[in-house]
C-alpha cells in the first residue's frame, strides 16, 4: 500500500514537469544523507566510548576503606591487578580564620 501511494505521488509530481520531481528527489537524498550521517556519528561515538571508556571516566574500579588506609597486602593485590593506583584521602578538620573580627571555627573537609 505504501509503495502504491509513493508511486502516485511521484506520478503527480511528474505531471507538472521534471523540475518539481528534481526537488522531490533532492529532498529525499538530503533526508537519506542526514539519517546516514547521524548513524555514522552515533556508531563512532559508541566505538570510542567502548575502546576508551576507562580512560575517559578515569578508571574501572573504586575501593573504599572506612577510617583506615589500605594495608600492605591490599596494596600488593591492587598493584597486581591494576596498571596504576591513585588514592584520595578525606578527613574533617576545623579551620579558624586569622582575622581579628572573625574567630568562629568552621568545619572543613
Amino acid at each position: 500500500m505504501k509503495l502504491r501511494a509513493s508511486i502516485r505521488v511521484a506520478m503527480r509530481e511528474l505531471r507538472g514537469g521534471s523540475r518539481g520531481f528534481r526537488i522531490f528527489l533532492a529532498c529525499l537524498a538530503l533526508g537519506v544523507c542526514s539519517v546516514a550521517a547521524v548513524g555514522t556519528v552515533r556508531s563512532s561515538i559508541e566505538a570510542g566510548i567502548l575502546q576508551e571508556g576507562s580512560r575517559i571516566l578515569g578508571g574501572d574500579v573504586q575501593l573504599e576503606f572506612a577510617y583506615r588506609d589500605a594495608n600492605d597486602e591490599e596494596l600488593r593485590w591492587m598493584s597486581g591487578h591494576a596498571e596504576r593506583i591513585s588514592g584520595i584521602f578525606e578527613f574533617r578538620s576545623m579551620a579558624i580564620p586569622e582575622s581579628a573580627d572573625q574567630d568562629t571555627p568552621a568545619l572543613t573537609q
